[in-house]
């Protein structure tokens, strides 16, 4: 007479089946944890052009706080520069708020040149005072930058001083990263005399919202 065997072990089958399941819970952990490593990678990125779109919009946004015309320009015996221009991704101004570098102090009166170089991707901006020329690279990796020029009842692309002899009462600057993110500021400017602005230019460091630097949605920053 045979007796029946009780057996605790697991079959071949049961060993497969078990693998199997392990195998596809660990494939959708690893996925999800993967989307999210590039999730966060992402928006790091993205913080970082930010940022740097950021800082220098508020480059450009001090440096306009000054801007002033010169009593030779003003009473047009001066041709030799203009105290503001623009065109499309070109922008030169006389201002009184203007570092040579970031780390250096203001520097009397100044001519300040934001040129966008399409070919490397830069926004250089070069400072021009009393007859010394520093140029520095603001931005890399930039896709396009574009600054227009309100006269008061509309935006123009184009400021042409021989023609209006004035200063816009804003300038909005548009910048566009390499990965097609664009950030946009309305910059005020000072529309006042030299002596005015240098006046001014003595309690300006860096713009503040109530500097007057918004959004286009004309919230403060």
């Amino acid at each position: 007479m045979r007796t029946a065997r009780c057996s605790n072990a697991f079959t071949l089958l049961e060993i497969m089946v078990t693998l199997s399941i392990a195998v596809i819970l660990f494939g959708l952990a690893y996925g999800s944890y993967a989307a999210s490593l590039q999730s966060v990678s992402a928006c790091r990125s993205k913080i970082r052009a930010a940022d740097a779109a950021d800082k220098l919009l508020r480059t450009i946004g001090r440096d306009l706080l000054g801007t002033c015309i010169p009593p030779s320009m003003a009473a047009g015996q001066s041709d030799e520069a203009e105290a503001f221009s623009a065109g499309g991704s070109t922008l030169s101004f006389t201002t009184a708020t203007a570092r040579p570098n970031a780390g250096a102090p203001g520097a009397g009166i100044s001519l300040v040149t934001y040129r966008f170089d399409a070919v490397r991707g830069e926004l250089i901006r070069t400072c021009r005072t009393a007859g010394a020329e520093d140029a520095q690279v603001l931005g890399r990796g930039v896709h396009a930058a574009v600054f227009d020029c309100f006269d008061g009842s509309a935006w123009n692309r184009q400021w042409d001083w021989p023609r209006t002899k004035s200063i816009p009462a804003a300038v909005r600057v548009s910048v566009t990263d390499a990965a097609g993110c664009t950030t946009a500021m309305t910059l005020r400017t000072t529309c006042e005399t030299t002596a005015n602005a240098v006046h001014a230019a003595m309690a300006i460091s860096v713009p503040r919202a109530e500097d007057g630097i918004h959004d286009d949605d004309g919230a403060s920053r």
